[in-house]
């Protein structure tokens, strides 16, 4: 994850809009941009969840263009598949176990 302050809205948006019809169209990556005010500050932040199928070096080059705006927090890593599915379900099963999740279908057009 790489978290951006507010003032990183602009450039941040700019660096998507280069990123999307090159480096975006390759599906052996993932960019998912949440809101969000993380502790211990619990200021406004835009986080960058990245992924790319391949090794941190190719990576990091991939997703090149949101590196070099200087996010405030890189929490970016490399790790296999099979010991980071475990351990986020198993987070996320101990975060929402009384809790109802469920997902809204959203439809484009005409249905």
């Amino acid at each position: 994850m790489l978290a951006f302050t507010p003032m990183h809205l602009e450039p941040l948006v700019e660096a998507f809009n280069a990123w999307w019809p090159n480096e975006g169209q390759d599906p052996k990556s993932c960019f998912l941009l949440a809101t969000g005010s993380p502790p211990p500050a619990f200021q406004p932040m835009f986080m960058a969840l990245i992924f790319y199928d391949g090794p941190e070096e190719e990576g990091r080059r991939h997703f090149k263009k949101f590196f070099d705006l200087g996010p405030v927090v890189d929490m970016t890593d490399s790790h296999p598949y099979v010991v980071q599915v475990p351990t986020l379900l198993d987070l996320f099963l101990q975060l929402y176990q009384e809790a109802f999740v469920s997902g809204v279908p959203l439809f484009w057009g005409k249905y």
